[in-house]
C-alpha cells in the first residue's frame, strides 16, 4: 500500500535467524532449530499464552504450536516428565499388562488415576 500511515517491513525469518545465529528467530522460521533452551523458552511462553487467550482466537496459533511439536525429539519430549508420569501416558492396554508389585510402587495419585482408567 502506498502512503499508508505505517511502513511495512517484509522479512525473512530463516535468512534473519542465520545470519544473527538466532534459534528463537528460527522457531518462526521454516529451519528446524534443535536448541533446547529455545523449546523450554518456547514451551514456557507457549503455555501462559494458552493461559491467558483461546488458541482460536490467536491467529496462526494451532500452526505454531503444530511446527514447534514437530521438531521436539523424543528426548526433549520425554525429559519434562517424571517416570510417573510417563506411566501414565501409556495406553490402557499396556497399563492392564503391568505387573501389580510394579504398579504399587507409584504414588497414589498415580495408582488412583489407573484404576480410574482401567475400572478397578
Amino acid at each position: 500500500m502506498v502512503g499508508g500511515p505505517f511502513p511495512l517491513w517484509i522479512v525473512e525469518l530463516d535468512s534473519v535467524s542465520k545470519k544473527e545465529r538466532d534459534g528463537l528467530v528460527g522457531m518462526f522460521g521454516t529451519r528446524r532449530v534443535r536448541d533446547s533452551a529455545i523449546f523450554q523458552w518456547c514451551y514456557e511462553n507457549v503455555m501462559q499464552l494458552r493461559q491467558k487467550a483461546s488458541p482460536a482466537d490467536l491467529a496462526g496459533f494451532n500452526e505454531m504450536v503444530s511446527r514447534f511439536l514437530d521438531v521436539l525429539t523424543p528426548e526433549q519430549v520425554l525429559s519434562r516428565f517424571a517416570p510417573e508420569q510417563l506411566v501414565l501416558a501409556l495406553p490402557d492396554d499396556l497399563l492392564r499388562g503391568l505387573d501389580a508389585t510394579a504398579l504399587a510402587q507409584l504414588p497414589d495419585s498415580v495408582q488412583s488415576e489407573i484404576r480410574k482408567r482401567l475400572g478397578r
